[in-house]
């Protein structure tokens, strides 16, 4: 439940941070394989959604990594935007890496569909569901459609069947 993607420009993006449980083989695969002595940044990190299977790495992350711009999912935290309108999680491991987004004042954007990113050598592609019913945290996933040096990968987080359904009716991932 994470993937790290260096592009040909040496750019980097992260998709989720994997289960704490896996901490130590994340740590070490980041630390020892992706990353060398002498870069240590994230240029992109993605959380898909607030489920800890996915996150419970991300205080790691955003500690110990530079980051430079941080895309989270339209989940709020019941704990910390209570006033804002939106679908809310109560979920400490998600409320501990908001905090830290701000503490760190790390840029942070709240994912929405038809975005496109250029990496410089690359596009990353993000569509997220319009339906304004959602109430499932895995239903928040988006689908990232990442192009680079002629591939095309496509990552759809913990989304279901009927929002890659959604998505695929709106013919955006050709």
């Amino acid at each position: 439940d994470a993937i790290a993607i260096r592009f040909p420009n040496n750019k980097t993006m992260l998709v989720d941070s994997g289960p704490i449980t896996a901490s130590d083989q994340f740590q070490e695969y980041i630390d020892e394989v992706f990353f060398d002595a002498n870069y240590n940044t994230f240029d992109y990190v993605f959380l898909t959604h607030s489920d800890i299977d996915h996150s419970g790495n991300m205080e790691h992350i955003l500690n110990v990594y530079d980051v430079k711009r941080f895309y989270r999912p339209r989940i709020l935290s019941n704990n910390l935007e209570p006033n804002i309108a939106g679908f809310k999680d109560d979920n400490i491991v998600y409320d501990q890496i908001l905090k830290t987004l701000v503490n760190k004042d790390i840029t942070t954007y709240f994912m929405t569909d038809n975005v496109l990113i250029d990496t410089g050598a690359g596009i990353i592609a993000m569509y997220c569901s319009l339906d304004q019913s959602i109430t499932k945290t895995n239903e928040f996933s988006p689908i990232l459609l990442i192009e680079s040096n002629g591939c095309k990968v496509y990552l759809g987080g913990d989304s279901g069947e009927d929002i890659e359904s959604e998505i695929i009716q709106r013919d955006v991932l050709t």
